[in-house]
């Protein structure tokens, strides 16, 4: 797995950290973490988890400790390639421990992104700003041991803008790459269109379009129609 896909899937992180409710219950048959993706890059992760972004790594919010991710998938040729295994539990990130507990799981009034996965993403994004020099230091206990390692997750995005969503060069260039990516790989949009060719990619763009303008209350969208009409001009 090359890192610029694990780049090109970083807006799951922020830009769509919200995911269904049913995804932080802890079932005694495993679900909902143990369902799986039947064809595309996350083919290869034996459940659904959170995505960290360009490091390559797939975690679980934890039942009993509501502020470490446990590391459940690690592609292959990402930049925690051979640094993070599965089983890891991540304490911190860029230098930090994590403070705060997540809320998923507590009822709609407090679902969200706060907790170790927020925290997370600023380290990430710090590090891929100009003062961050692409290291990301994270912080792991493995079989009860405590280390520190350090993650060369590049600058192609750079950081999130101080106004995110608002006038953030990263947010437009995640937005682009991945519908660019959805259009390559034959992926079927909302709206039935499948983007195989290059006239179905030009109609998969105009169904990417009208979806945004669907989607006025999610920053995300509104990205994604600036960016398109960006990239027609």
């Amino acid at each position: 797995m090359t890192t610029s896909l694990c780049g090109r899937s970083a807006a799951l992180l922020v830009l769509f950290s919200a995911v269904a409710n049913a995804q932080v219950h802890y079932h005694p048959d495993g679900g909902p973490w143990k369902q799986r993706a039947r064809k595309g890059p996350d083919a290869v992760v034996d459940g659904w988890y959170y995505n960290l972004g360009e490091t390559g790594i797939r975690v679980q919010l934890m039942e009993d400790t509501l502020h470490h991710l446990l590391v459940k998938h690690v592609f292959e040729g990402s930049p925690a390639h051979g640094r993070v295994k599965v089983g890891d539990v991540i304490t911190g990130a860029g230098g930090r421990p994590f403070k705060t507990e997540h809320w998923n799981g507590y009822g709609m009034k407090v679902f969200g992104p706060e907790g170790p996965l927020l925290e997370f993403s600023k380290a990430l994004s710090a590090a891929q700003s100009p003062k961050g020099k692409s290291k990301l230091l994270i912080s792991l206990k493995r079989d009860g041991t405590s280390k520190k390692v350090s993650l060369k997750v590049g600058q192609k995005y750079g950081a999130y803008a101080k106004k995110f969503p608002e006038g953030c060069p990263k947010s437009e260039k995640i937005v682009r790459d991945l519908l660019v990516y959805l259009t390559s790989s034959g992926t079927t949009v909302r709206g039935g269109t499948r983007c195989t060719t290059r006239t179905h990619r030009s109609r998969s763009w105009q169904t990417a379009r009208s979806t945004a303008r669907r989607s006025r209350r999610t920053s995300a969208s509104t990205l994604a129609r600036r960016t398109h009409r960006t990239s027609r001009a």
